[in-house]
């Protein structure tokens, strides 16, 4: 007897890890594919884990295009955005962001006086 077994989401949360560790663009395409297929994209600890491999090898519209698609973004996938800007240095996108995310997230997730111009006082 032979046993068929596919990954759930936990395995691809791995398997998306190394994509991004070696920057294997076209295998994290086919695992974000299996993804949609299986509906696992509803974990925000997958969905995290796609931008990141779309953060480290995908363009930009790849990037922006699935983080505009993640309806419950976290303070993960926004630091993965932000992360992501900084690393192009498009500091613009960088404050608009922070911003946008300072929106978004519930007040309670942020410490003390979380303005941008806190952010890039400590930042600088």
């Amino acid at each position: 007897m032979r046993l068929e077994l596919e990954p759930g989401p936990v395995t691809v949360v791995v398997i998306l890890q190394v994509c991004c560790s070696y920057r294997r663009l076209v295998e994290g395409r086919q695992l974000h594919s299996y993804v949609m297929k299986r509906g696992f994209l509803i974990t925000c600890s997958l969905q995290n884990s796609i931008l990141k491999m779309y953060s480290n090898a995908g363009s930009v519209n790849e990037v922006e295009i699935f983080f505009s698609e993640i309806e419950r973004r976290d303070v993960v996938s926004w630091n993965i955005l932000i992360s992501w800007y900084i690393s192009r240095k498009d500091i613009m996108e960088v404050d608009k962001c922070f911003n946008k995310m300072q929106g978004e997230i519930r007040p309670s997730m942020w410490g003390h006086g979380g303005s941008s111009s806190n952010f890039w006082r400590n930042f600088l």
